[in-house]
């Protein structure tokens, strides 16, 4: 058994609190992108969500696809890829 001590990773009391909060918030956001890709209110909640990751939570989503994957024209989707631009750099770092 081998044991992955890293300073600057998350905790085991940090990795069980992104598990029940974040990863529900995210399954939430993607069956809701999924029902409505319209909607431009969800896609704001969905970059608001990846700016909490930013400051809160360093790490990759799985709502990056559907994030590039909206119209050019959709009005949310300059925010979310430059919200989703700055979560990829700041996990990569």
């Amino acid at each position: 058994m081998s044991v992955n001590i890293d300073p600057t990773g998350p905790s085991f009391g940090e990795s069980r609190q992104i598990t029940s909060e974040d990863v529900n918030v995210e399954h939430l956001l993607d069956v809701f992108t999924t029902l409505d890709p319209d909607s431009v209110r969800v896609w704001l909640i969905c970059g608001y969500f990846m700016e909490h990751l930013f400051w809160y939570k360093k790490r990759l989503t799985i709502l990056k696809p559907k994030i590039e994957g909206l119209p050019d024209a959709h009005p949310a989707k300059p925010s979310c890829l430059f919200v989703l631009a700055q979560l990829f750099d700041s996990v990569v770092q």
